[in-house]
């Protein structure tokens, strides 16, 4: 059996996701979605940064620190009525 190529190590299949989900993002009507979402694409991003790393021949490094809930965030005004 041939392994297939793993898509999770190229930087160009995150940036893509990424890509996917702002363009998501900018048809919801609902604000915390589209911060959710928003903030789903920034650490889409931060994968394709750690692919494009490893694709380098280097370690990614592992002091990240872990992302703030959605729900935690303040709300925008629209949002509160």
């Amino acid at each position: 059996m041939i392994n297939a190529p793993r898509r999770t190590n190229d930087p160009k299949h995150w940036r893509d996701r990424a890509a996917q989900m702002r363009a998501l993002a900018l048809t919801m009507t609902d604000s915390e979605t589209t911060i959710l979402m928003n903030d789903l694409a920034a650490d889409y991003d931060k994968l394709a940064d750690r692919a494009a790393i490893k694709a380098n021949g280097k370690k990614p490094p592992t002091n990240a620190k872990p992302r703030q809930a959605c729900r935690d965030l303040p709300r925008p005004p629209e949002a509160m009525s």
